[in-house]
């Protein structure tokens, strides 16, 4: 399964419907999307605390009322003082989950404690089922047990290479039924040794390729696979890895498709 990161910005804003847009248009699998919570409490779309990077305006989202989001436009790409500003808005959680219903999955990166009403609000469209949560909770922390997460239609933890091997932690949430595990893994012998463990539990193996992000993969990181694709995103693939997680999401789905993975 391909996952866009922030959507296809190199095709849009990140963030941006027309990202989510272009990510439908190419056949992605899922959409990573950043989910914060302004003064009057709009979720909205926005990777940072501050809207600098991504806007032609500046402050913490959480200072800000939707209304004075409305009035900013996003710059291109991945934003930046140096790039573009775009006609296009910020949007708002709800307009990207009608927008995205039975179009496309997500996957809801919550910037603040915004999971339970991110939860209501997907029940209310009917898209439960099309959400993929994640956090990096234990596998003790009582939010894990809530009636809110519980009835989630899919939950990810989130599991950060440690001492403990990658088995053992991901058996720890067992009792959860996950339907996969996002893990950032240092080296290869961390991703291989707790790999068929995860696939005996029925869940899939997320790993994040981000160029920016190498102690997180193994190394195996989007610039280097798109010169040498075999050798990271193959390699990974190998490792029992099933779900990557790109900046290069039309270059992946290109590889999947080339080698039979993706259909």
């Amino acid at each position: 399964m391909v996952i866009a990161h922030r959507a296809c910005w190199h095709k849009a804003p990140e963030n941006s419907l027309k990202a989510i847009e272009a990510c439908i248009k190419i056949g992605v699998d899922m959409v990573e999307i950043d989910v914060r919570r302004t003064r009057d409490g709009v979720l909205v779309l926005m990777h940072d605390a501050t809207i600098d990077r991504m806007t032609n305006g500046q402050g913490p989202i959480k200072g800000l009322e939707f209304k004075t989001l409305k009035s900013l436009q996003l710059r291109e790409g991945d934003g930046g003082a140096h790039a573009a500003i775009t006609p296009l808005k910020i949007p708002t959680l709800e307009a990207v989950l009608r927008a995205i219903k039975g179009r496309i999955l997500v996957n809801l990166d919550a910037k603040e404690d915004i999971i339970d009403s991110a939860l209501i609000l997907a029940e209310k469209i009917g898209v439960k089922n099309d959400i993929l949560i994640k956090a990096e909770w234990p596998a003790h922390d009582p939010r894990l047990k809530s009636d809110r997460i519980r009835s989630a239609g899919f939950f990810m933890p989130k599991i950060t290479q440690k001492n403990q091997y990658l088995s053992l932690r991901a058996k720890s949430y067992s009792w959860m039924n996950p339907i996969a595990f996002e893990v950032k893994a240092r080296t290869e012998e961390y991703i291989k040794e707790g790999s068929a463990e995860i696939a005996l539990m029925g869940a899939r193996l997320w790993i994040n390729t981000l160029s920016q992000t190498s102690e997180k993969a193994a190394g195996h990181i989007d610039r280097l696979a798109l010169r040498n694709p075999d050798a990271h995103w193959g390699r990974l693939i190998t490792l029992g890895v099933n779900m990557i997680q790109t900046d290069e999401p039309a270059a992946l789905l290109n590889y999947l498709k080339l080698k039979g993975f993706h259909k």
